[in-house]
């Protein structure tokens, strides 16, 4: 049961964030004027960069192939956001993008479970 509630994990999780990504790509001029770039980034190198991972990793998820670094970068992106793009941010604000890394934490610590390419394969971090 633990391995089916993985997989429901991995395929939810990864389907919500490409839906967000799709909409920022749909409307990607609009995303240029208004996206965040930390670390001193351009606005294009940032949000080209987030897209990238949000969409690679979350299709990686997905397969539950080479998922604990997937999930690790996911983690990695989400405490970005929180940290540096949502800094100041009251608790309620930064809930949504907690939700995230909480998730890509779990996920990277237990793994894509036995319905993973991962699993065919014997891939594992630990």
């Amino acid at each position: 049961m633990i391995d089916i509630g993985l997989l429901i994990l991995r395929i939810g999780i990864s389907l919500m964030l490409i839906k967000i990504s799709f909409g920022k790509l749909k409307n990607y001029s609009e995303w240029l004027t208004k996206f965040p770039a930390p670390f001193n980034w351009n606005v294009k190198t940032s949000l080209n960069i987030t897209l990238t991972i949000q969409i690679i990793c979350s299709l990686l998820l997905i397969l539950g192939l080479f998922t604990q670094l997937a999930a690790f970068a996911l983690f990695a992106m989400m405490c970005i956001i929180v940290l540096e793009v949502h800094k100041g941010y009251s608790y309620e604000e930064h809930e949504f993008v907690l939700h995230y890394l909480l998730i890509y934490l779990a996920i990277f610590f237990t793994g894509a479970g036995k319905y993973s390419l991962d699993s065919y394969i014997n891939i594992s971090l630990f």
